[in-house]
């Protein structure tokens, strides 16, 4: 899907949920930033990711190894200090970067989806024979959609949860919010 196709699907949603027909009790739509999502991302977590994705091990060796060979000098009033080797995160400007961290993306969308196939959460669907949507992808920010059950709420926050653990992403409550 493209990034325009999520903004339509979006649209369509939060028409849905804003519906005086429909009403506030058929469900939510959850806007997710993540904190710093490229800083985050844990180099164990990235490996294991490709790996499962039936990548060669020697080509994730040398993924890999771009990624933690690393080194950086920050200038600091006029004097450059000393070596500091990162133990997590993604480079901003890398062009391979933006792939990677689709990659741990695809965990939480797989995550999201395998609740919904296990009746765990639902989504919410903008026609009564149209698809059920739980998430839509924007860059690092999610878009998530809930319906109002108790479960359902519980459900999405333990996957975020242990999402958060495996992957080292945090959310970034200042700019998410709940609508």
């Amino acid at each position: 899907m493209m990034i325009h196709d999520n903004v339509l699907v979006a649209h369509g949603l939060m028409h849905y949920l804003r519906s005086s027909k429909n009403g506030p009790n058929k469900g939510c739509a959850i806007k997710l930033d993540k904190s710093k999502a490229y800083d985050w991302v844990e180099w164990s977590f990235l490996e294991k990711v490709m790996i499962r994705m039936d990548f060669s091990r020697v080509w994730v060796k040398k993924i890999m190894n771009c990624v933690s060979t690393v080194r950086n000098k920050e200038k600091c009033n006029m004097n450059l200090t000393d070596i500091i080797i990162p133990e997590k995160g993604l480079r901003q400007g890398d062009p391979i970067s933006p792939y990677l961290y689709l990659f741990c993306m695809d965990v939480f969308s797989r995550m999201l989806l395998k609740a919904q196939e296990d009746n765990n959460i639902k989504g919410i669907r903008a026609s009564k024979y149209g698809p059920r949507t739980n998430h839509l992808f924007f860059a690092d920010d999610a878009l998530l959609f809930a319906r109002n059950q108790r479960r359902e709420v519980k459900a999405f926050k333990r996957i975020l949860v242990n999402f958060t653990r495996m992957s080292g992403q945090s959310i970034n409550l200042d700019k998410s919010m709940v609508y």
